[in-house]
């Protein structure tokens, strides 16, 4: 079970990312957010379509579309059905999203 201490911890490890609490929320930035972590044991994560898709199809009972999103990518994940190092893996996804188009060619799969 991972917790919102892991996902700060988590988060801040990944070069260049910056803590904004807004909207009552931290917002984990690289150039443009791509985690939110309500106050609910919930992760919001900015993922591909593909692979929001991929992770819902392999583990319901911790990933789940956003609703209001559409296709956009945006996944709810449950924090307490996730271990740290799958948490760690997919906030390293959501990061890679986040990162400017320029550098997005040029990063390493995790």
């Amino acid at each position: 079970m991972a917790t919102a201490e892991d996902v700060q911890r988590i988060a801040l490890s990944l070069q260049g990312t910056t803590l904004d609490p807004g909207w009552g929320r931290m917002l984990f930035r690289r150039q443009r957010i791509f985690a939110v972590l309500p106050d609910d044991g919930t992760l919001l994560l900015r993922l591909l379509p593909e692979q929001r898709t991929m992770l819902v199809g392999g583990a319901p009972e911790t990933f789940a579309p956003f609703k209001g999103r559409g296709p956009q990518g945006v996944t709810v994940v449950q924090l307490s059905t996730i271990g740290t190092a799958r948490l760690e893996e997919v906030l390293r996804l959501a990061w890679q999203n986040g990162a400017p188009k320029s550098d997005r060619s040029n990063e390493a799969a995790p």
